[in-house]
């Protein structure tokens, strides 16, 4: 009887299942080109959703302005020049301050949300109809900022997305935008305004640019002009964005910067750009051109 002796087995040799410096180089460069082109989209669409919340925002706002005047017969006027159009605003809509007294400078006789068009009487008796609020006082963040800086003067404005206060212009009697300084200007204080009186007064807000944003050359008359589209020069409707619009309502958008330029820019470099569509300037208005 013969005996069988198997064959051994043969196995294939193994082979290493790492990746080699070569490959892992390739995917690593794959994925740098991947993120330097996905990064730009990505902050492109955030910044797209954020100004998009500012202009609901804004509309928001406009439609509480609406009602506003249904109560009142008008909407909240701005002395023309004084500067507080974004605390007006706020003290209209929301009226935030809490009753401290007659030495408030926001004082109207109402704690919390809510206003009295009578103030409390000296035996601090409240009277009154207590107005609004107009807008909901949790969804609409308010701040109070001492205008200007140092003067202990503390005036109540109601904050964007991005912190940054809202501006509120409204419409003024008795211009003729076609003449110079007659669309959008910056009209001396009374008693002695120019003729024509322009229809948006950049003073309405101007003493409270530079203070709440801590940039001095936040926000220039010829920025307001550009956007609003007037010639930036004369003040000149060329393309009005709001000509018979009752107010207007202003954000600086989510680069928080005022104006169609980058005022951390050398004024060389920071030129001013003309209204459409090609304006890189973020600021978000109530009127959509």
């Amino acid at each position: 009887m013969t005996s069988f002796t198997p064959e051994p087995i043969r196995t294939a040799p193994r082979r290493s299942t790492g990746f080699t410096l070569v490959e892992l180089m390739a995917v690593i460069g794959i994925i740098v080109v991947l993120m330097a082109i996905l990064i730009p989209s990505i902050t492109r669409a955030v910044r797209s959703a954020q100004r998009t919340r500012m202009q609901y925002d804004l509309q928001s706002i406009a439609t509480a302005l609406e009602s506003y005047k249904q109560d009142h017969h008008e909407y909240p006027s701005v002395p023309r020049g004084s500067g507080l159009g974004a605390n007006i605003l706020a003290r209209a809509l929301i009226a935030p301050g809490p009753e401290t007294g007659p030495g408030d400078l926001d004082f109207d006789g109402s704690a919390g949300p809510g206003f009295r068009t009578r103030q409390a009487s000296s035996a601090g008796v409240q009277q009154g109809k207590v107005w609004g609020p107009y807008l909901p006082p949790d969804q609409f963040r308010t701040r109070r900022m001492e205008v200007p800086p140092g003067s202990g003067q503390l005036h109540w404005v109601i904050i964007d997305l991005k912190d940054t206060p809202v501006l509120y212009f409204p419409a003024h009697r008795g211009a003729d935008i076609n003449a110079n300084g007659g669309y959008v200007a910056r009209v001396a204080k009374p008693p002695n305004p120019p003729n024509p009186q322009a229809l948006f007064d950049f003073n309405d807000n101007a003493d409270q640019y530079a203070d709440i944003t801590g940039d001095p050359a936040s926000f220039e008359l010829e920025d307001f002009r550009v956007l609003m589209g007037a010639d930036p020069a004369t003040g000149k409707a060329v393309d009005p964005l709001a000509p018979h619009a009752p107010f207007v309502l202003w954000s600086a958008g989510p680069d928080q910067i005022w104006g169609a330029r980058d005022h951390r820019k050398p004024p060389e470099v920071a030129q001013r750009f003309p209204p459409g569509p090609k304006n890189p300037s973020d600021d978000v208005s109530n009127i959509v051109r």
